[in-house]
């Protein structure tokens, strides 16, 4: 977001200099409804063997308006020259006896793996045993998999596409994120991981839930970054759309409580943006720590965003 020149350069400096070391940690939680629909949250790819490749990078975009990932990944072969056979989750096992799970949710779609401007051969198959992903632990009956060449000490970047459903449940809340974990398979610490959700038309104030911390806002996206890392966590992403909508605050369903705390959430972080863009930033960094004092996670981690140089 660009800033005006309203502020004295010097007090700016002070107040990112304040902000830098008197933000409080944001840790947020999750919590699922009864009702929920079973869909699925982008994941990334594992080794279906032992090897000696090394995760160098991994950067994801997630696009929560299309529901569509692209994955790019740069391995790095440390060892002999050698084919390296990868696989990638495409299925949840579906224990529901339920209605409120349709079996497509479940699936990947459209996926499609690239080395270059070539398009791997890839193989749909049923559930794998004796991976180096203990493909039981993980409770995915189906795996896209491809074989990928490498060179003794070879780097190769393989890109992913795909689509998926995400999870949501009647009241309008969408579950959405990123698996991590699988990343943890290959041989030593992954170097560096970016992960972009392009938010589209979702606004900031329709985030429910971010975990773990790192997020940041940056224009129309949400990123988070870490390098050097073995990860033992997923990323969480959670959003509602349908509550801030007019159907919604003026229909039948949507109490007085609700529409005023949605109001006055809305008018919040629209009163945030004017304060940025008139470059009223000593009004930006007391809103802060109202959001901190208020424990409102994301509105304080929206606010640090016009504050904190990319």
């Amino acid at each position: 977001m660009r800033q005006t020149d309203a502020c004295n350069p010097i007090t700016l400096a002070c107040i990112k200099v304040c902000i830098i070391f008197m933000m409080i940690l944001l840790c947020c939680t999750s919590v699922y409804a009864d009702d929920t629909s079973l869909g699925r949250t982008p994941e990334g790819v594992f080794p279906l063997q032992e090897n000696a490749v090394i995760m160098e990078s991994e950067q994801i975009t997630v696009d929560l308006s299309k529901n569509s990932v692209e994955c790019i990944f740069v391995f790095h072969n440390t060892g002999k020259s050698k084919s390296v056979y990868m696989g990638f989750p495409g299925k949840i096992y579906n224990d529901a006896d339920d209605d409120l799970t349709r079996d497509v949710n479940l699936e990947l779609n459209n996926f499609k793996t690239f080395i270059g401007a070539k398009e791997l051969s890839v193989t749909r198959k049923k559930s794998i045993p004796n991976t180096a992903a203990d493909s039981g632990k993980l409770n995915y009956s189906e795996y896209f998999t491809f074989t990928v060449p490498f060179k003794a000490d070879e780097k190769v970047t393989v890109r992913n596409t795909y689509n998926f459903t995400p999870t949501y449940d009647s009241s309008g809340n969408v579950f959405s994120g990123y698996v991590l974990k699988t990343g943890a398979l290959w041989k030593g610490l992954i170097g560096s991981a970016k992960v972009t959700f392009k938010l589209g038309n979702i606004q900031p104030y329709q985030i429910e839930a971010l975990q773990p911390q790192g997020f940041r806002f940056e224009g129309g996206d949400l990123i988070w970054e870490q390098k050097n890392f073995e990860p033992d966590y997923d990323l969480v992403v959670d959003y509602n759309t349908y509550h801030y909508s007019k159907e919604f605050l003026k229909g039948e369903y949507a109490t007085e409580d609700q529409i005023t705390e949605i109001t006055q959430k809305i008018n919040n972080y629209y009163r945030v943006k004017n304060f940025a863009m008139r470059g009223r930033f000593i009004d930006l960094f007391w809103q802060y720590f109202e959001a901190v004092n208020k424990e409102d996670d994301i509105l304080a981690l929206y606010i640090r965003s016009f504050f904190i140089s990319k």
